[in-house]
């Protein structure tokens, strides 16, 4: 899924079924569904029968008050990583992950790494753990085992969970937690690499926010982007890193954001920031242009290379798919993906014609005044 912005995401930990269109366009729950070639392990039939005993048996979380509950702090270890079935071949997402959210507690042992970049300009893998209720805990734990176990298999404990920890579901909420299910769930023997959003602000704030645009500042700032890129390449070395899922961009619109939101005063013309802008290609080569690296990444309007040369189709990157989306059966575009511009039904637009590379059919449950959804 290629969203660039944050989708209001409703699950209870990738336990629950998805949900889907009715005949009118309205959101129903999907049935229960038939796995193609799984066959459920009767040893993890066993284990669902066993946690949904122990989740029923917590029943201090049914209290409005469940501070005196049993808690813990449970930390991510990428030690752990261990798949039965690997390619080998990772997926690296970048996507807003300031922290890990809860549905990893699940797919712990499927992800090598956790990473950010810092104001060094170095790619660093990041502490993290979650102080969550220690039934919750222990029972998605318990599915984090070198056998894929698909989520859908696990419907049976829906209900309990969202009975006691529906609460706890909030962690959930954000675009790079959806991605990661969804990446997950529809590839099951690729090893998942998580790193934060790369923004320039990130890595190099001081340079960023020189107003003068000096040669001298542009030089340091590029210099800095250049040792992410390199950064960027080491851990996708490490780690075997064939695929990327962007959900970002740098553009003219995002240097102005990040001065108005980190540096303040005056935002300068636009001349100076489309300098400041293309400090930024050593990393876009590294994300689109490593050789044996294939990147996909969600499309906007960019409407011209000169505000949007990381975004709109270019020779430089040819390891790049710009992929957009339709949600809608009239969508207006013909059998090749083309069309003029489209917008969703509340008038947000998605991509343009000339922006993308190809386009994809997307659920829009998550587009609730959407109608005449696109399902098939």
């Amino acid at each position: 899924m290629l969203l660039r912005f944050v989708l209001p995401v409703v699950s209870v930990l990738l336990l629950l079924p998805v949900s889907g269109c009715g005949p009118d366009g309205d959101d129903v729950s999907i049935p229960p569904a038939t796995l193609p070639g799984y066959q459920l392990d009767p040893v993890v039939a066993n284990l669902i029968d066993s946690v949904k005993a122990d989740i029923l048996a917590d029943t201090c979380f049914l209290q409005q008050d469940v501070s005196h509950c049993s808690w813990g702090e449970f930390g991510f270890n990428p030690g752990r990583f261990s798949m039965a079935r690997s390619t080998g071949e990772a997926i690296l997402i970048v996507d807003d992950f300031p922290s890990l959210p809860p549905r990893v507690m699940r797919y712990h042992n499927r992800i090598k790494g956790y990473y950010r970049v810092g104001q060094n300009g170095t790619v660093a893998a990041v502490p993290f753990s979650w102080r969550a209720p220690t039934t919750l805990f222990h029972a998605l734990d318990a599915f984090a085992l070198p056998d894929f176990v698909p989520a859908e298999s696990l419907r049976p404990l829906s209900q309990p969970l969202r009975d006691l920890f529906g609460f706890y579901d909030v962690g959930n909420i954000g675009h790079g937690s959806f991605v990661l299910s969804l990446l997950i769930e529809t590839n099951p023997h690729q090893p998942i690499v998580l790193m934060d959003l790369i923004r320039m602000h990130g890595y190099a704030l001081e340079d960023l926010c020189d107003a003068s645009g000096s040669p001298e500042s542009l030089a340091r700032l590029s210099s800095k982007s250049h040792q992410v890129a390199d950064e960027l390449r080491r851990v996708m070395a490490l780690h075997n890193v064939r695929f990327v899922n962007l959900s970002a961009g740098e553009t003219l619109l995002t240097l102005r954001q990040q001065w108005a939101s980190s540096c303040g005063g005056h935002v300068p013309h636009d001349d100076i920031l489309r300098a400041k802008l293309n400090a930024y290609t050593p990393v876009a080569d590294a994300l689109f242009n490593t050789p044996g690296v294939f990147a996909a990444q969600a499309a906007i309007n960019a409407s011209n290379p000169q505000d949007f040369p990381f975004d709109f189709p270019s020779p430089a990157f040819p390891n790049r798919m710009l992929v957009g989306y339709f949600t809608v059966l009239d969508s207006g575009l013909d059998e090749s993906g083309r069309g003029g511009p489209q917008v969703f039904p509340d008038g947000r637009s998605y991509g343009t014609s000339t922006s993308i590379s190809t386009v994809v059919c997307s659920r829009s449950v998550h587009l609730p005044t959407a109608k005449r959804r696109c399902c098939k």
